[in-house]
C-alpha cells in the first residue's frame, strides 16, 4: 500500500497486486456523498478489466 499526502493533509492510498498492476485506490471524505475509492481487476490476459 502506498499512501499520498498533500500540503493540506488529505491523502489517497493505492494499493497494487502481485504484478503490481493498481487494484484500488482509496479516497477519505467527510461526507457520505463524495467518492471513496476506485477499484480495479484484470482479465487472465492482465488487460484492465473493470
Amino acid at each position: 500500500m502506498v499512501k499520498e499526502t498533500n500540503t493540506e493533509g488529505n491523502y489517497k492510498t493505492y494499493e497494487y497486486d502481485i504484478d503490481d498492476n493498481i487494484t484500488d485506490v482509496t479516497y477519505p471524505s467527510s461526507t457520505s456523498s463524495d467518492v471513496k475509492g476506485l477499484k480495479f481487476t484484470y482479465n487472465s490476459d492482465k488487460w484492465l478489466h473493470k
